[in-house]
């Protein structure tokens, strides 16, 4: 018996360290499977961030290319209205030298005209004064 109870002694005391290595690799196992599976749920999100910001980075560049050539057809904009603006101003000043001149013009005109009116009415006094001098003398036929 003493065989047997040396066999069960033994074999207790070795059932204790392999069951706690079997568990440890077991558990050891467990926990890198555990590991494996965070691991991959992180990637399947980082996968899924990726692609929303893919599709949003594609969705931005389709937006700047929009914009992009908004930008280009209000530059021709700005350019056409420019040369407009350039024209419209030289049609202004051309306008304000035409103004300039017949504004001369007519003060010449009114020159003119106060002159000739002037004119009329130094004519008039002086028919006037004749006429009142041809009155006022006695007539050369003896009063006749």
């Amino acid at each position: 018996m003493q065989m047997d109870l040396d066999l069960i002694t033994l074999t207790g005391y070795l059932i204790n360290p392999v069951t706690g290595a079997v568990g440890w690799l077991v558990g050891s196992r467990r926990r890198k499977i555990t590991a494996i599976g965070e691991m991959q749920d992180t990637i399947n999100l980082l996968v899924a961030k990726n692609n929303e910001y893919l599709t949003e980075m594609v969705s931005v560049k389709k937006e700047l290319t929009i914009v992009r050539m908004e930008n280009a057809e209000l530059k021709k904009g700005q350019e056409l209205m420019t040369g407009k603006l350039e024209e419209l101003q030289r049609e202004n000043q051309e306008l304000k030298r035409l103004r300039e001149e017949n504004d001369g013009l007519r003060q010449k005109l009114a020159n003119l005209l106060d002159a000739e009116n002037a004119t009329e009415r130094k004519s008039v006094d002086v028919k006037v004064a004749r006429s009142k001098t041809t009155k006022t003398k006695p007539s050369d036929n003896g009063g006749h």
